[in-house]
């Protein structure tokens, strides 16, 4: 497991995700920032918030720039299914942080596809599209 998802689980208090049967998500792995995001109603703002994704195996989670979530996914790239978000419930300040990661979680509990290309991960369905960049959140101590 990587050391983002322990620490997003450790932090958001969540003993941890049970998986899910089928295609493991393996061909995901990895560590993203979400760097533009479009849902039915249009433009995710991100503002200056850091929106994450970090994705080992069928387990994903990160950061929504106010709350910690997990996810369990299957497949990809190509067909994904992601089962479960479970999230943190604090609320976050300006509101317009909390308006970004509800439309950000929605959007991802709607996925149906991913798509790698170079450092890029696209996941998508027919009105979302959520673009992420490869990262590392190393940060030595």
């Amino acid at each position: 497991m990587s050391a983002a998802l322990i620490g997003a689980l450790a932090l958001s208090g969540c003993a941890g995700v049970a998986g899910t049967t089928g295609e493991s998500a393996d061909g995901l792995h990895g560590q993203w920032l979400l760097v533009a995001g479009a849902d039915k109603a249009g433009t995710i703002g991100l503002g200056h918030s850091a929106v994450t994704l970090s994705i080992d195996g069928e387990i994903g989670g990160g950061s929504t720039a106010c709350n910690n979530y997990t996810i369990d996914l299957t497949g990809g790239p190509g067909a994904v299914e992601i089962a479960q978000i479970d999230n943190t419930g604090m609320i976050c300040v300006p509101l317009s942080i909390m308006e970004t990661e509800r439309r950000y979680l929605a959007a991802l509990a709607t996925v149906t596809a991913a798509e790698l290309a170079g450092d890029e991960l696209r996941l998508t369905t027919d009105d979302i599209e959520l673009r992420f960049v490869a990262w590392s959140n190393d940060v030595e101590t």
